[in-house]
């Protein structure tokens, strides 16, 4: 009965499709389907250079610090939110001479919002409900001191200050909201980069002080503590 009713439907010049076949079809027709699907840009296997950049020359010039330096000043400082630049936190080194000019290099690592998926994607890229640039910098440059040992100062020992050049990226990202979640993903068109200015003033007492500064490129104050050795 099958053969016949197969015989009739090629004569009517319909195909017959075995149910199986139907299936591995429609599979097929799916996988193309998913495989066309927008992806994201990012790769999990890929780490962002300048993150790599940042963590090897900081490495270099710190060690370079440390061997030349007499007198060092190292601290821990944190940069609070303001405007769209998200807080962050950084590291520094300055050499601190109470004659002529010393060396120093700092760096501040900005903190992603809460909910931040490096490697997600929105398919609604238009459809943010708010963006933030997370900040990458570092500088180096010069340090200066502007109130010595022996001056008649009231509960500090030294006030130095330090000028320097860096450069640094302010990494764009945006939140998406569904109405089960929020997510924050990158936004490179809000991503901006640039040379970064320096500056600020490092109060020194006998073990510890307490540093001040500011970046141009973030706009963004920083307050630092940390502490302070002597190898004279």
């Amino acid at each position: 009965m099958r053969k016949l009713l197969r015989q009739d439907q090629s004569r009517q010049g319909i195909d017959f499709i075995d149910p199986r076949v139907a299936q591995l079809r429609w599979l097929a027709i799916k996988r193309r389907f998913i495989q066309h699907l927008p992806q994201s840009t990012k790769s999990n296997d890929k780490i962002p250079m300048k993150k790599i950049a940042l963590t090897v020359s900081s490495t270099l010039l710190i060690a370079s610090s440390f061997a030349l330096a007499d007198s060092m000043f190292g601290d821990i400082n944190y940069q609070a939110k303001q405007s769209d630049v998200t807080e962050g936190l950084g590291i520094g080194f300055y050499e601190l001479k109470d004659q002529g000019t010393g060396f120093y290099i700092n760096g501040t690592i900005g903190i992603s919002p809460d909910g931040y998926n490096a490697y997600g994607y929105s398919y609604s890229p238009n459809s943010y409900t708010e963006r933030a640039r997370v900040p990458y910098i570092a500088n180096m440059g010069a340090t200066f001191a502007a109130v010595g040992p022996g001056s008649l100062v009231p509960f500090y020992k030294t006030i130095h200050s330090y000028v320097g050049v860096g450069y640094g990226s302010l990494e764009g990202v945006a939140k998406y909201e569904t109405w089960y979640d929020e997510s924050w993903y990158d936004l490179d068109s809000y991503t901006k980069r640039g040379i970064n200015l320096n500056g600020g003033f490092i109060l020194g007492f006998d073990t510890f002080g307490i540093n001040l500064g500011f970046n141009s490129l973030s706009k963004s104050v920083y307050v630092g503590i940390g502490i302070k050795t002597d190898k004279k």
